[in-house]
């Protein structure tokens, strides 16, 4: 499914955000009890190249990634 992350980062300690390989943003729910449990909540496709960055707005509403393909892609991680 993915073998390799270029990215990841954490918002509020619970939502993780990946950046791929395969140019996929994928979002998860993760909860931390005896151990770390990742729930996938989204994978979102528009990078035709692999991608290098990925960041969460201050407030946590928004997600950015950019890649190889020279795009910026902005989401709304809620709507």
């Amino acid at each position: 499914w993915l073998t390799r992350i270029a990215r990841v980062r954490l918002f509020l300690g619970r939502i993780l955000a990946t950046a791929g390989w395969d140019g996929c943003v994928r979002i998860f729910d993760m909860k931390m009890k005896w151990r770390t449990v990742l729930r996938p909540l989204a994978a979102l496709r528009y990078h035709e190249e692999s991608l290098h960055c990925v960041g969460f707005s201050p407030c946590g509403k928004y997600l950015a990634a950019g890649g190889n393909d020279g795009k910026i892609s902005l989401w709304d991680v809620y709507n």
